[in-house]
């Protein structure tokens, strides 16, 4: 039987000059988990946690004021190996999330004035279950089900800010995002020094939260929300936004209330890597390319420019020398330049060296 205690406490604070406005405002994370691990038998483990998180931000009145999310959790697992190349999976989890009541934050930006919240509270049983089965060495297959619960942050609902040429404004009806997914797969070794993965999964969202542009915003400036998509599927790799909503550019070929991709989903995806050892070094390489993106988010009529395929190539040696271990990685080595979202260029090629061990 083993007891795991975990705690964190993350602050953060910024302030502005006079002539930016003057506007400060500090937030606070607190997290606590408490999870115990036991071996009933060889064949039966079962493990069982209870988690929470309380996010509050202290903010001007004029601005947005004090808000504060907090969220709970309860969870079960067990894993039961009938014979030794067949494992069984069950689990159980309920979430609680409350956004806490507050009186109205009166917004001197361009952002519209938000009235009273109330207290607003939500929660989800989500089971899971799932199988292992190795016919033989090196293969092994897979098949799982699952519910899903994500209650959205305080950034998602109260985020007010400008950011490349977008004013965000804050969502407080913002509800949280459920799923059902579903995956079966495998995996093969080939030879000892390689293996090949992989899976078909569907996965159904409701109220899948995403930032998208206001439909009812009227002034120059571009303004977007996070907001609760009604239902989206995910399936193999292909996205899909069911009941569309269309921004203000980019949409043409799609109707309202109807099927478009999710924004900057790519339809096929490869990543695959290479890695050896020679006495105390290791070498490696991973290579990443997806597939042209077929949907930008519509917030810029630069539409195409940002549409484009994504070929990422990672190089990494480390070495062990007596109790430490020194790596080195070289990311984006073809320095290759693209986006993951309208105007937010994504790192250029990186160097980085990192020491670990014990002393």
């Amino acid at each position: 039987m083993g007891l795991r205690l975990k705690a964190s406490y993350y602050r953060t604070a910024f302030d502005n000059t006079v002539a930016a406005g003057g506007l400060r405002s500090t937030s606070h994370k607190l997290y606590a988990e408490m999870q115990t691990d036991y071996s009933y038998s060889t064949a039966l483990k079962l493990t069982a946690g209870v988690v929470g998180t309380k996010d509050r931000v202290d903010s001007p009145r004029s601005f947005l004021g004090r808000r504060s999310v907090q969220s709970a959790a309860v969870y079960g697992q067990g894993i039961y190996s009938l014979r030794n190349p067949l494992e069984l999976t069950a689990g159980l989890r309920y979430d609680w999330n409350q956004l806490a009541a507050s009186k109205a934050g009166i917004s001197t930006g361009p952002c519209p004035s938000l009235g009273p919240i109330g207290a607003r509270g939500r929660g989800q049983f989500s089971p899971q279950a799932g199988l292992s089965f190795r016919p033989r060495a090196g293969t092994a297959l897979r098949a799982s089900a699952g519910r899903g619960f994500r209650a959205p942050s305080v950034s998602d609902i109260f985020t007010q800010a400008q950011a490349s040429g977008v004013l965000v404004c804050a969502n407080p009806s913002l509800d949280a995002e459920r799923s059902w997914s579903y995956e079966v797969g495998a995996r093969q070794e080939l030879g000892g020094f390689a293996f090949f993965d992989g899976a078909i999964f569907w996965s159904e969202y409701r109220e899948l939260i995403e930032a998208r542009p206001d439909p009812f915003s009227s002034g120059a400036t571009p303004m977007a929300r996070f907001v609760n998509l009604s239902r989206a599927r995910v399936r193999g790799v292909e996205a899909l936004d069911v009941d569309a909503v269309l921004p203000p550019f980019c949409h043409s070929g799609y109707t309202p209330g109807g099927q478009a991709p999710l924004p900057y989903r790519a339809r096929h995806a490869l990543r695959s890597g290479l890695s050896g050892r020679y006495g105390a070094t290791e070498l490696g390489l991973d290579l990443q390319a997806t597939s042209r993106f077929e949907r930008v988010s519509g917030l810029f009529a630069e539409c195409g420019r940002d549409q484009l395929p994504v070929y990422q190539l990672d190089f990494f040696v480390g070495r062990q020398w007596r109790t430490l271990q020194f790596n080195a990685r070289l990311d984006n080595a073809l320095q290759y330049h693209y986006v993951l979202g309208e105007r937010q260029l994504q790192p250029p090629r990186r160097f980085s060296l990192s020491i670990g061990g014990t002393l």
